[in-house]
């Protein structure tokens, strides 16, 4: 794995001030034509890649994720599959990620369709989605797609 730069690092490297380099890293304001020129010179020569999570904890965001699985009782099938959410959403804790579950009875299709809304009206960042009922789900992804959330089919 390559050496990690620090802004501080580019700026010295490109004979550049730190606000500058930032401003080019962040697309905040204006810098001179050869500045710009310096430093992607040098973003160039470093094969430079922001850390995406260093970005999000700096930016201190919280990323909303909604699992949408039917009901179970411990032991059953989508047991396994909650046990990974909880342990993801552990690991990821950190990054300021929250799950939330919302559970439908498997054997009712109104039971699913009746989350559709709520869904619609979350402030998420991705849905993880598991699901018999294929007209349903068909329903739901186009819409997320037209909001453009991204989401997953189990």
């Amino acid at each position: 794995m390559g050496k990690t730069y620090r802004i501080k690092d580019i700026a010295e490297m490109s004979g550049v001030s730190t606000g500058t380099v930032d401003r080019i890293l962040h697309n905040r304001g204006k810098v001179s034509e050869e500045a710009q020129k310096k430093v992607e010179k040098v973003l160039k020569e470093i094969d430079y890649h922001p850390n995406l999570i260093a970005r999000s904890l700096a930016l201190k965001k919280n990323y909303h994720f909604i699992t949408l699985i039917p009901s179970f009782a411990k032991g059953e099938y989508w047991d396994k599959l909650c046990e990974g959410i909880d342990k993801a959403e552990q690991e990821l804790f950190s990054y300021n990620v929250e799950v939330e579950r919302m559970c439908f009875n498997q054997y009712d299709k109104s039971s699913f369709d009746e989350l559709i809304p709520r869904i619609e009206e979350a402030d998420c960042q991705g849905v993880v989605i598991a699901t018999p009922f294929r007209d349903s789900v068909i329903k739901l992804a186009s819409r997320l797609d037209q909001l453009q959330i991204p989401y997953v089919l189990i």
